[in-house]
């Protein structure tokens, strides 16, 4: 194959993948990008809570993570713009969760509160 061809077909897939680019996948991203923006104001104002200690370094690490979450939601938000597929992975294979991730998140929801009512009653003593 010339070079040319090659170009040309290039461009080609390049306009294909830009025009297949679906409203409902941006809308989405917009949205996600909204909420999360949301949780990161949310986390800071409970950060600011906190002088020092495990619960404020704790807090710190959860802000910096939906940071991250944010540029990457940023990065797919352009992509999605712009026709460019994006993908993560993770020592080289796309990222998928675990089977157990929804229990985990749940177990972890579950003992929020009751860590925060204990942490509230050793404060107060």
């Amino acid at each position: 194959m010339k070079l040319n061809e090659i170009a040309s077909i290039g461009a080609a897939v390049f306009f294909i993948c830009a025009s297949t680019t679906k409203a409902e996948d941006l809308a989405v991203a917009k949205a996600d990008l909204v909420a999360l923006q949301s949780e990161i104001q949310t986390a800071r104002a409970e950060d600011a809570q906190y002088s020092d200690g495990l619960v404020k370094a704790l807090i710190a690490a959860r802000i910096a993570t939906l940071r991250q979450t944010e540029a990457m939601l940023q990065q797919k938000l352009l992509s999605l713009k712009i026709g460019t597929p994006v993908r993560y992975t993770v020592d080289g294979k796309a990222f998928s969760l675990p089977v157990s991730a929804e229990k985990t998140l749940a177990d972890v929801e579950t003992e929020m509160p009751q860590a925060k009512r204990r942490f509230s009653n050793r404060r107060q003593r």
